[in-house]
């Protein structure tokens, strides 16, 4: 059962889940690239904006967490 919890320990469980879900994104997102890298009949294009897009996440969620510890 959850407990009652003030506005500042929602806003890190908001935080929290937030850094959970980009987690779980770069993880499929980047298994996703892997078969897309391996697919022959693919265009290079898809699987480079895939990339792109990963770095971006990578790059957001590594600041997020460096302001945080700050």
């Amino acid at each position: 059962m959850v407990g009652n919890h003030g506005a500042g320990s929602a806003k890190e469980v908001a935080e929290d889940e937030a850094s959970d879900a980009r987690a779980a994104a770069l993880s499929l997102m980047s298994k996703a690239l892997e078969h897309l890298d391996s697919d022959t009949n693919m265009p290079a294009i898809i699987g480079a904006r895939l990339q792109s897009a990963i770095d971006a996440l990578w790059i957001y969620t590594s600041s997020d967490r460096s302001q945080k510890s700050a």
